[in-house]
């Protein structure tokens, strides 16, 4: 996995800009992802496997990446794409009343994955299939809700057959997940340091409730 250092805007922006990858934002440092059940909101979005953002959107991901999960979840956060000009956006907070500061990691990992090493897109329900017709249709092909074990919880999901082949689901506009895959290893490791995170606080906003599904805003 190659390793590259983000310490301020310009060169984020010039990162994302270029980007062509699917990406994941983690607080913490990994060698791999691995499939895992989610704790969405939206039982769509519960499927057992590796979520990540469509390249055009590795900017949502750098927003998963240096808010604090210990506190905060994806759906926390509303999303506002980046006008002309900018590759970064901002977000909303909502559901909390804690500060910027908590709000925010010292440290975050930015994880790309060249297109051709995911599996075969199977199924790209966007944009004409609903949340709940799309869930219809993995419940016809074999899918099934289980509840499994994970860091001490118990977690609800929506579990691919034995028999499932490595593929890709898309989602929606901007994410995509990955099932019959134990894990995937990134191609590249982007560290964003504190000083870069720090300077991100005037893109947030703190709202008073939580988003719908609707949670990415142009």
């Amino acid at each position: 996995m190659n390793c590259e250092t983000v310490s301020c805007e310009r060169d984020l922006q010039n990162l994302l800009a270029r980007n062509h990858a699917y990406a994941n934002g983690k607080n913490t440092p990994v060698a791999h992802l691995y499939a895992t059940a989610a704790t969405s909101r939206f039982d769509i979005e519960n499927i057992f496997g590796i979520y990540l953002t469509r390249p055009t959107y590795a900017w949502m991901a750098l927003w998963m990446a240096v808010t604090n999960r210990a506190v905060l979840r994806k759906r926390h956060l509303t999303y506002y794409t980046p006008q002309e000009g900018d590759s970064i956006g901002s977000i909303g907070v909502g559901g909390t009343d804690l500060s910027l500061e908590q709000l925010l990691c010292d440290q975050a990992f930015l994880y790309l994955f060249e297109p051709d090493a995911l599996p075969k897109t199977e199924t790209d329900f966007f944009p004409d299939t609903s949340a709940e017709e799309a869930q219809k249709e993995l419940l016809a092909r074999g899918y099934s809700w289980n509840q499994i074990e994970r860091r001490d919880q118990t977690r609800r999901t929506l579990m691919p057959p034995q028999d499932q082949q490595p593929s890709t689901i898309g989602l929606d506009a901007w994410q995509v997940v990955c099932v019959g895959v134990p894990q995937l290893v990134p191609s590249m490791s982007v560290v964003l340091r504190g000083n870069l995170i720090d300077s991100l606080r005037g893109r947030i906003k703190v709202q008073s409730s939580l988003p719908d599904r609707g949670y990415l805003i142009s």
